[in-house]
């Protein structure tokens, strides 16, 4: 196995000098630096993680907890954040919690064991004891679309207050009274915002909600589509539908499907969260759609200037002040295609 010795001897300088070129710890005359790394490519030399973590007090190795992979929101956050974290040499060790408490605490404590140098997260919504103990060992958390109320970390999400409010404001404006909406589990911050954003908007047109246009969904497929038909087969139906998720949406378009019910014609739909597909339905599907890669690019950003502040602590002599956690809301945007008719076309 090639060492690093080995590296500084066919260079002809010291192992210091090779560790400072590998980890960036200290500015290297460009001549050397180029001699350096070319006798690291020359030699195929691969320096290990853990050696130079103890080095720099950072391993590189960032943990990404998510809900589940399988949804298309999570999938294309999770390539946007490998994206961006590998450019800055980082690897990801990436959990899912499928939405469980339990899975999620057990996923920290193994992100703690590991030692990463910090951890981007999509909360289940309930605090965990876990992130007190992140906060005391100084390793940084970064919320991302949804925070626990009590837990301290940085968070980068959108308004969903906002996004929920001007959808159904919207369909209100079409003239639609019952509007039905499918939403995820409530604990979420971006669920309960997106519930109030609806309820704010239908209040402030005047319009009492109707406790039975709201439902819940797992990320079960199955589950949405169970939700979606006992709102379309009410007596009083709902006129239009917000769909909440992406899951939501396949649920509500199954749940048509089977019921041989058509959108606009039956019922007007605006889902949450785009993807390619949303486009090429027919007709093309109306959709209120987070910066997806807005978000990870903020979310990795905040994380690297808390790696900067920590260095900065290690190094410096003179005292410097706790890290200032970051909170950023970011707007949706509202994607208005044909999913959607005013009230009395055909219903």
């Amino acid at each position: 196995m090639v060492t690093i010795k080995d590296v500084a001897k066919r260079a002809g300088v010291s192992t210091a000098t090779v560790s400072h070129v590998i980890n960036g710890t200290r500015r290297v005359l460009p001549e050397t630096r180029d001699l350096v790394l070319s006798v690291v490519q020359d030699l195929n030399y691969r320096p290990s993680a853990i050696a130079r973590g103890l080095t720099t007090s950072r391993n590189k190795t960032i943990g990404v907890v998510i809900a589940d992979v399988t949804s298309p929101f999570f999938a294309m956050l999770l390539y946007d954040l490998e994206r961006l974290l590998s450019r800055q040499g980082y690897n990801l060790f990436v959990c899912n919690t499928y939405e469980e408490v339990e899975r999620e605490a057990y996923n920290l404590e193994q992100l703690l064991d590991k030692r990463v140098d910090g951890v981007i997260i999509t909360p289940t919504g309930h605090d965990q004891p876990i992130y007190d103990e992140f906060h005391r060992l100084g390793t940084p958390l970064v919320f991302i679309d949804r925070k626990p109320k009590n837990a301290i970390g940085s968070f980068v999400g959108v308004d969903s207050f906002r996004a929920s409010y001007d959808v159904t404001r919207y369909l209100l404006e079409l003239g639609h009274e019952r509007i039905g909406l499918i939403s995820l589990i409530p604990e979420t911050s971006a669920v309960a915002a997106r519930v109030s954003g609806y309820l704010s908007a239908l209040s402030d047109s005047g319009v009492c909600a109707d406790p039975t246009l709201m439902t819940s969904s797992t990320f079960a497929v199955e589950t949405a589509e169970s939700a979606a038909r006992e709102l379309l087969t009410m007596p009083s139906r709902p006129t239009a539908l917000i769909a909440g998720s992406h899951v939501a949406t396949l649920g509500a378009l199954q749940a048509l499907t089977a019921l041989d019910m058509h959108y606009p014609r039956d019922i007007s739909l605006v889902c949450f969260d785009n993807s390619r597909w949303t486009g090429l339905m027919r007709p093309a599907l109306t959709v209120m759609t987070k910066p997806i890669e807005e978000l990870a690019r903020v979310a990795v950003d905040t994380l690297l200037a808390a790696f900067v502040h920590a260095e900065l602590q290690r190094k410096s002599d003179e005292p410097v002040g706790p890290f200032a956690e970051v909170e950023q809301l970011m707007d949706s945007r509202f994607l208005v295609r044909e999913s959607c008719q005013p009230r009395g076309i055909d219903q």
